[in-house]
């Protein structure tokens, strides 16, 4: 049986990869895709909760995180739109992208060890990183030359920290010592082209860029597909346990990914320059705390190389068995 379910999802997760590239015109029909897309995400998750057992609080925001974040993708490349049309479709993507890092944090924190402070460190940097590129070139350009602050634009500002905050926690969850289940995995994944769709989706609210329907609604269906398939392994049932230990720890990968998260944000601001005063407040400040956070991370990899160091020394000069 255990087979038997997770063979279907991974046949769920490979259609779901190439579906938005074989429905024809995905924009005339987006809401009948969002419909499929959602019942393929209720269905595996009465199966994640009743065969599975899977816990209730991760089926829960997986089903609400799908319902929400397909209300707002219903007409994420429509245009004219009234402004409750798009107030309703921004505020929609708010409250799942709020809703899916509340989840994430939940995850984090229960799979992680004790010894986590300095994987959270590590994607603390990253998520600032991401913070400040985003910035550069998303959010300022959008709000260049606008008078006052439309609800549309606030919501998209504090989307794009909010999504900032999730990729904290997906690197959190990659970078730490603990072994990836393929539940896990699928959910990382899915999350990862949530927020594809969401940047694509800003991308595409800019006046000097325009992409095609089926490029911003492909990272949504390809997200429930994930999301489906990571409720119909059996896996799911762990994955909100605490995790066993990887053999050998991503430390490489972590290091070049937060060395990138601090070069990426550099390069950006040295190659821009503000357009307005609030933009080289944000770049300041940003930059600044950026700088604090690697600042800690690096008195805290100093102690800790300190205290492996005492250690040695103790272990080689003390008999383990007599302590003498």
């Amino acid at each position: 049986m255990r087979r038997a379910f997770a063979a279907i999802a991974w046949m769920v997760v490979a259609g779901g990869c190439i579906a938005p590239w074989l429905v024809p015109s995905p924009g005339n029909r987006s809401t009948l895709v969002v419909l499929v897309c959602a019942a393929a995400v209720i269905v595996s998750a009465a199966v994640a909760l009743w065969v599975h057992g899977a816990p209730r609080l991760l089926v829960a925001t997986t089903v609400t995180v799908a319902c929400v974040t397909a209300l707002g993708a219903r007409n994420i490349a429509a245009d004219g739109l009234s402004y409750r049309e798009l107030n309703i479709r921004d505020g929609a993507l708010l409250v799942s992208h709020v809703l899916l890092a509340l989840g994430m944090l939940v995850a984090t924190r229960r799979r992680l060890r004790a010894d986590s402070r300095a994987v959270i460190s590590d994607g603390l940097i990253i998520g600032l990183g991401a913070w400040i590129v985003l910035w550069v070139v998303l959010l300022q350009p959008a709000l260049h030359g606008v008078t006052g602050l439309p609800a549309a634009t606030l919501m998209r500002g504090v989307t794009l920290a909010v999504l900032s905050v999730i990729l904290f926690l997906v690197a959190t969850l990659l970078f730490s010592d603990t072994a990836p289940t393929v539940s896990v995995f699928l959910a990382t994944l899915a999350v990862v082209m949530l927020l594809t769709g969401e940047i694509l989706y800003l991308v595409d609210a800019r006046p000097d860029a325009s992409l095609a329907t089926r490029v911003l609604g492909a990272p949504f269906m390809v997200a429930a597909a994930f999301g489906a398939g990571m409720l119909l392994h059996p896996s799911v049932r762990t994955l909100l346990s605490p995790a066993r230990r990887r053999p050998t720890p991503p430390l490489m990968t972590r290091l070049v990914s937060t060395t990138a998260s601090m070069v990426a944000p550099v390069v950006m601001l040295t190659l821009t320059d503000p357009a307005s005063r609030n933009d080289r407040v944000v770049r300041v400040v940003s930059i600044v705390v950026l700088s604090v956070v690697v600042m800690a991370r690096v008195v805290q990899s100093v102690r800790a190389n300190a205290r492996t160091q005492a250690d040695l020394e103790h272990n080689a000069q003390t008999d383990p068995l007599t302590n003498l």
